[in-house]
């Protein structure tokens, strides 16, 4: 619990105040839960020992306000709690989602998207929320309840005080013999949400292969089985719940026969005990019920937490892949790039050996090769998306990880083989949520063949696209892509094949606008149309994660090499189409 406790900290400390208050009126609260069945005592002694009218009425009054303040001070305290809820899962999630922000997409190689869905959601909201404040800060209150009932019990009969508190010690047994035993499980349940998540993301992102292969039936009943595997944990962890809180209340029943028992025998011999002792004993003992309970539910809320927290953990100490030296350097422009002997293994593969290229600014760079090549590998690490092994690589004579990585994404721009398309309208996909000039907005849409399909459209740049894009074509997807790409008006653009899904003739189109506006700009690109490889100011032939041929087309197309053999069958593939 002191791994829970200290990871709430920070939390608490930027909200002292409101967490100061939280615990001072749950002292206030408490004090009070022990103050009111005292003053029941000293009623019912008045009706049997026949006080005055004045003495009753004053002991009434007095009761019904402390009863009053009671009642505002645990109300103020619970809305108080919530707050804080719902502020720490927020300063939480926001923590986690700026962290991941920082990584690169090697995070996504280890962990499914369904599994940090679930650590986002679940273990945020349902476990790690609630415990923060609410938790905690009630096993607080709890304590000092349960700690003013016992002194006021003990002021009125501490002999029947030690009867009632006989059954406690079991209690402390249970908890701790379940303690771990609740951790393994609710762990489990957490693995078997996070499967849940993983399989419906992969299933509603593909629902149409699904749906094309007539795969509804079989896809159903996986879910069948990950819905009933996640069913059999909960009740599992929820018995073991269950079994603890009851055992809570079985032994404050136990404890209120007991009060009757032996205060009921005590009374009848004559013994030094009132009946508004025996009542207000009673009033006692179901009064610690709700805060006993509380105890329970921080010991077992905690471990669920903890099961959470280390879940977070693990997403927020996982570390880019990234190297930035500390002492950055700032560049005002890029005017080469260059690598020398890069190499880079993946999972004990070696993906990339060898590779030697030097590229100046505004020069048009074709990468080609067979399928499995490396080609868009190669385009991720000159745009830094993953690290490299061995080797080096410069920008401008200047060390790649001596460079702040904000500074060098500045300056260039990536278009992924897949389109990244976000559920929002075609403006804010083409933005990104940026401030641009509706000038700039409109030049990009019109190199990147934008327009025709915006005019088809009633609300134009406001047309909202479906998830991930499935209301809009492969091409239209490809041309949003590009125009986000040119609106930062890059240095330099690595196009990984993103214009694949465009017909020939719209891609004519949109080199030939391209290269009115940005001419000078450098531009390594993969790619199957032979118009645009012809056009390069170098070709790289990738085979096998190497560089094996380097040169222009004119000279590389004569050699009975590799390079021959890849573009003819590009040529091939072309002629088919048409």
């Amino acid at each position: 619990m002191k791994y829970v406790i200290k990871w709430f900290l920070p939390y608490w400390k930027e909200h002292k105040l409101r967490m100061s208050v939280i615990i001072l009126l749950g002292l206030i609260t408490a004090f009070l839960s022990a103050v009111i069945p005292f003053y029941i005592k000293k009623i019912i002694n008045g009706f049997e020992h026949n006080l005055t009218r004045g003495y009753l009425i004053n002991n009434v009054i007095l009761m019904l306000l402390l009863s009053i303040i009671h009642y505002i001070t645990n109300v103020v305290s619970t809305v108080n709690r919530a707050y804080m809820n719902y502020r720490i899962e927020y300063e939480v999630r926001k923590k986690l989602f700026s962290h991941i922000l920082t990584l690169d997409e090697m995070l996504f190689a280890k962990y499914s998207v369904g599994d940090i869905l679930t650590r986002f959601v679940d273990d945020i909201s349902e476990k790690i929320a609630w415990f923060s404040c609410s938790g905690v800060f009630r096993f607080i209150q709890a304590f000092f309840t349960i700690a003013s009932v016992l002194i006021f019990m003990i002021i009125i009969n501490i002999k029947l005080t030690l009867i009632v508190i006989m059954p406690m010690p079991f209690l402390l047994y249970i908890t701790t013999r379940f303690r771990d035993v609740l951790s393994k499980k609710y762990d489990l349940l957490q693995k078997s949400i996070s499967e849940m998540y993983d399989f419906l993301e992969v299933s509603f992102a593909g629902i149409k292969i699904i749906k094309a292969n007539y795969k509804e039936k079989k896809f159903y009943k996986r879910f069948e089985q990950l819905s009933y595997l996640q069913m059999e944990k909960a009740v599992d962890a929820e018995k073991k719940q269950m079994f603890m809180r009851y055992i809570f209340f079985g032994i404050g029943t136990l404890s209120v026969f007991l009060v009757y028992l032996f205060g009921g025998v005590s009374y009848i011999k004559g013994g030094n005990i009132t009946i508004g002792e025996i009542v207000s004993f009673q009033v006692y003992t179901f009064m610690m019920l709700f805060p006993l309970s509380d105890v329970s539910q921080f010991f077992v809320s905690g471990h669920r937490a903890k099961v959470s927290i280390k879940r977070i953990d693990e997403l927020l100490n996982f570390k880019p892949s990234l190297i930035q030296n500390k002492n950055y350097k700032k560049i005002d422009r890029v005017e080469e790039i260059k690598l020398i002997n890069v190499s880079l293994k993946i999972n004990e593969s070696r993906i990339l050996s060898d590779i030697n290229i030097n590229i100046s600014s505004g020069k048009k760079v074709a990468v080609v090769g067979k399928i499995g090549s490396s080609k868009s590998i190669l385009l991720k690490v000159m745009g830094r998306l993953i690290e490299f092994d061995n080797g080096n690589f410069f920008v401008n004579s200047i060390d790649i990880r001596d460079i702040l990585l904000c500074d060098y994404y500045k300056k260039i721009s990536y278009i992924s083989q897949e389109p990244y398309i976000i559920t929002d309208t075609i403006l804010n996909n083409i933005t990104l949520y940026g401030n641009y000039p509706n000038s700039e907005i409109e030049k990009v849409i019109n190199i990147s063949q934008l327009e025709k399909d915006l005019s088809n459209m009633p609300k134009g740049l406001n047309t909202l696209i479906g998830n991930k894009g499935m209301t809009i074509s492969g091409g239209q997807k490809q041309r949003i892509s590009i125009a986000r790409a040119l609106l930062k008006n890059p240095e330099i653009i690595f196009m990984d094949d993103s214009t694949n899904q465009m017909d020939l003739h719209t891609e004519y189109l949109f080199w030939e606008e391209f290269e009115k506006y940005f001419r000078d700009i450098t531009i390594v690109f993969v790619t199957h149309r032979t118009f645009r490889i012809e056009k390069a100011d170098e070709i790289i032939v990738m085979d096998n994660g190497r560089i094996a041929e380097y040169g222009k087309h004119s000279d590389l197309i004569n050699k009975d090499g590799i390079y021959q053999k890849v573009y003819q069958r590009y040529k091939s593939e072309e002629n088919y189409k048409i």
